[in-house]
């Protein structure tokens, strides 16, 4: 370790030599080192342009298909709490609105066999391991084979082609969602992908297939709660309970009839899926500076450890002709 006094030695005896005397002079000394060293970065942040496949960022907009105002709101609240009293909890118990629903599906694996089973999106997504010829999967070349190789002796498989699992992790990391402007109702949704054609495709095809399954669900809890009611409505004669329960079942109906609609259900597209005209990734100008000023730092350390290693072997060099 280093003393105060060690160090501000080391500092005079570089003084005292001229090769250093401070960091600015070290600078000024060795412009050609660091211009070199800049001179690398750049070139290496263009082998990185070059070399790496461009992606392209497709994005759309969505928001809600169905706003209630604040009012109907509290109505269907009052007439939740009143239904809870009359069927035990069944009908009256927390619901989700389609919009939040259909957000919550993107990211399902019930969503992924969807897109699977009728657009065949795997194959879209992975053409290039798609053999189309003989309808499979084509097996990893040589570098897959030593990967899977290494997977056997830790007891995992060594190959298993594109599935469901994999159509997810898609959904989960692949599509990137954030607020519009700050908006509680309006969201950005964007996908990457090196074929700006197929980056748009692919969030068509997510946003229809994702509003059709918010449809199919609410459908399907819509028939089983009118069913439930209309046992209900049957099995009691108080006036007061029939009125609440064909309130109940009116609502009811209504949400069948909008779950049988062509229009949007649960979110609309309030900005169509559309990809950049540019790659996004890797950014051209941030790549170029970074790397640039990256080799930059670098020259500036060479230059120092350049000139630490000329003090270091004139010291070596003067102790030597000392008898």
């Amino acid at each position: 370790m280093f003393g105060i006094s060690q160090v501000h030695g080391l500092k005079q005896m570089w003084r005292s030599t001229g090769v250093v005397g401070s960091g600015l002079e070290v600078v000024l000394s060795s412009r050609r080192i660091i211009y070199l060293g800049l001179l690398l970065g750049f070139l290496l942040a263009i082998f990185k342009l070059v070399t790496t496949t461009p992606l392209y960022t497709a994005r759309m907009v969505i928001g809600p298909a169905q706003i209630d105002s604040g009012s109907s709101s509290g109505a269907a609240n009052g007439l939740r709490a009143q239904i809870t009293s009359l069927v035990g909890g069944q009908a009256g118990g927390a619901s989700v609105d389609p919009y939040s629903l259909f957000n919550e599906l993107l990211t399902s694996a019930s969503l992924a066999a969807r897109l699977q089973q009728q657009h065949q999106v795997l194959q879209v997504l992975y053409e290039g391991r798609w053999d189309k010829e003989t309808k499979q999967w084509k097996p990893p070349g040589l570098a897959g084979r030593i990967s899977g190789a290494i997977k056997k002796l830790f007891g995992r498989p060594a190959w298993v082609p594109p599935n469901i699992s994999d159509l997810q992790a898609v959904l989960v990391s692949g599509v990137t969602s954030n607020s519009d402007n700050g908006s509680p109702y309006f969201r950005v949704y964007s996908y990457k992908n090196t074929d700006p054609r197929k980056a748009e495709w692919f969030l068509r095809q997510l946003y229809a297939e994702a509003d059709l399954e918010t449809r199919q669900l609410s459908l399907n809890r819509a028939n089983m709660m009118t069913s439930y009611i209309r046992a209900k409505l049957a099995a009691t004669s108080e006036t007061n309970y029939q009125a609440a329960l064909g309130q109940a079942l009116a609502q009811q109906e209504m949400l069948r009839m909008m779950s049988q609609s062509k229009a949007p259900f649960a979110a609309q597209l309030l900005d169509a899926p559309r990809a950049s005209p540019a790659p996004t990734d890797p950014p051209l100008v941030t790549t170029v500076i970074i790397y640039t000023l990256i080799g930059g730092v670098f020259g500036v350390i060479a230059a120092y450890a350049m000139a630490w290693w000329a003090v270091t072997r004139r010291d070596r060099t003067t102790d030597g002709g000392v008898p």
